[in-house]
């Protein structure tokens, strides 16, 4: 089997319900987003998927960076497959960098992929940010 890896900029990053967010802006760095303390969102990553005809792939992980800040936390991961959740996993990450690689068990691929990241805002003296850099996936095929 031959391992692909295929990547997406963060300012690809989608923002499921913007109406909630204080700023979302769109850059070479990325994509950020500031929100208001008591409030969540989810943000979804499309990622290639690596297919060959009548030979399904297998996706073995996919890798998060991005950052927070103390007003902010990540606090669940999903991988989707055509809208079927194939992955959930409760994370705690706030006030740094994140850098993550989540593992599956080598699962069939039958269509697209998106990253859904679950971000609570938390209270304190700052809006509560994100910031997505990039997202990736490895395959098998």
């Amino acid at each position: 089997m031959v391992t692909y890896e295929f990547w997406t900029h963060g300012v690809d990053t989608v923002v499921e319900f913007p109406n909630r967010a204080a700023e979302v802006r769109h850059a070479g760095w990325g994509t950020l987003i500031r929100q208001a303390a008591g409030t969540d969102n989810w943000f979804h990553i499309a990622i290639p998927s690596a297919k060959i005809i009548n030979n399904p792939a297998k996706m073995r992980e996919i890798r998060l960076r991005a950052e927070v800040n103390e007003c902010a936390r990540i606090d669940l991961i999903h991988f989707r497959d055509d809208g079927k959740l194939i992955f959930s996993k409760a994370v705690s990450f706030t006030n740094g960098i994140v850098d993550e690689v989540f593992q599956s068990d080598d699962l069939p691929i039958e269509g697209g992929i998106s990253l859904c990241i679950h971000v609570t805002f938390l209270s304190g003296s700052c809006l509560g940010y994100i910031m997505v850099r990039s997202a990736g996936g490895a395959f098998l095929t």
